[in-house]
């Protein structure tokens, strides 16, 4: 029986057609509801209460835009336009792989990164269904999730930037890691388990942590499973014919107010989606198959640079 994998990529909240593409569910569009950027919080007001209510019991709901003005809190008001607008795309398009070929068809991408890192998630997910290797899935996760490379002693070493960076602001640690890091002290050292044949099993109990390092030297095992992770990629709605196979390594740009104290904005700037530096003085420590790499805070693996 082949295992489960991904669960956090909204998959399990959809269904495929008879060309085996993803149709949009209600329970997919209220977990989108249920983001902290539109949920309502305790000073929320009682039309973006009544809005939220409402998108939560019919998700394709229409909303007037009176009823987008009548919310008091303007950031709000701004992230339910950003949502809304992701959504209307999604109901127009009919499937997740069409939305989001469409984005990289005409006058550009007009939503946040995130949400175009999700879409290739989903989408991903749906193509890889039934793989038994976890290098290949590891190295797909390069095409909705920004990593971070290491040159060492000859070894190339990929890791995911949101674990690296979680390790060296001490966010792992709770509050007393994070006065640490204020402080400039240390936290000694990051472990992270190079994914070999050997060990590549770890993968699986592991798979939605991303806390796993990718070797990318030529002819190793990583390498390999890259190739066959790009080749999966083209496949998403006959992409090799259409020529978008690089939309999964661009992001988008999109503009939205953080709402302030409570509120993470939903319009992120653009971003590289895989960056490297060599950076000698703070590398990873080991990289044999099994082995643990190990980096120094606060740079874990080498700082990224366009």
């Amino acid at each position: 029986m082949a295992q489960d994998f991904w669960r956090n990529s909204g998959f399990h909240l959809l269904t495929r057609n008879a060309a085996g593409h993803l149709e949009l569910s209600d329970d997919f569009l209220r977990a989108y509801y249920l983001r902290p950027e539109v949920h309502p919080v305790e000073e929320s007001c009682e039309a973006e209460r009544a809005l939220h209510a409402a998108l939560m019991d019919a998700p394709r709901h229409g909303v007037a835009p009176q009823a987008l003005e009548a919310i008091v809190d303007t950031d709000a008001r701004d992230n339910y336009r950003v949502v809304l607008r992701f959504r209307d795309r999604l109901l127009s398009a009919g499937t997740l792989e069409a939305s989001y070929l469409r984005l990289f068809q005409g006058a550009g991408v007009d939503v946040p990164p995130m949400f175009v890192d999700q879409l290739a998630h989903a989408i991903l997910r749906n193509v890889l269904d039934g793989c038994e290797d976890p290098l290949q899935l590891r190295a797909a996760e390069l095409f909705f999730r920004e990593q971070r490379v290491t040159l060492q002693d000859g070894q190339v070493l990929l890791a995911d930037r949101e674990i690296v960076e979680m390790h060296a602001n001490g966010s792992q640690y709770g509050s007393l890691g994070r006065l640490i890091v204020e402080a400039k002290g240390s936290l000694g050292r990051v472990d992270l388990d190079v994914l070999e044949r050997e060990n590549a099993d770890l993968y699986w109990s592991r798979e939605s942590r991303h806390d796993t390092v990718l070797r990318l030297n030529h002819g190793s095992p990583g390498a390999d499973a890259l190739v066959h992770a790009h080749r999966t990629r083209r496949r998403v709605a006959g992409a090799r014919d259409r020529g978008v196979g690089g939309a999964f390594s661009r992001g988008g740009c999109c503009s939205a107010p953080a709402r302030a104290h409570r509120r993470t904005a939903l319009g992120l700037a653009c971003r590289a989606r895989c960056r490297s530096e060599r950076h000698p003085e703070r590398p990873l420590e080991r990289c044999r198959g099994g082995e643990r790499a190990h980096a120094a805070h606060p740079c874990a693996v080498s700082p990224a640079v366009r």
